[in-house]
């Protein structure tokens, strides 16, 4: 995987639970919220599916870059406290 996520979006098309977050490779990562954690685990999964990442949360991996990976995806996907 190449690229570099980058910083938080808003989009205005349903609400404050909408907003994204948009990696270098233009998958949109939600952003997880108080009322959306059911989508934004549904959601994740698949994008971290499709990025090929979602062992990495699921299975211990030895590939500590495609860990990483999948880190750095999640961690944008929740606000800082």
């Amino acid at each position: 995987m190449t690229g570099t996520l980058e910083t938080p979006e808003s989009s205005c098309d349903r609400g404050a639970a909408a907003e994204r977050v948009v990696s270098s490779n233009a998958i949109e990562l939600p952003l997880l919220m108080k009322i959306n954690y059911h989508e934004w685990a549904l959601i994740m999964q698949i994008l971290l599916e499709v990025m090929e990442l979602w062992d990495m949360v699921e299975k211990a991996s030895k590939d500590q870059a495609q860990d990483r990976w999948a880190l750095a995806a999640i961690l944008r996907a929740v606000p800082s406290a």
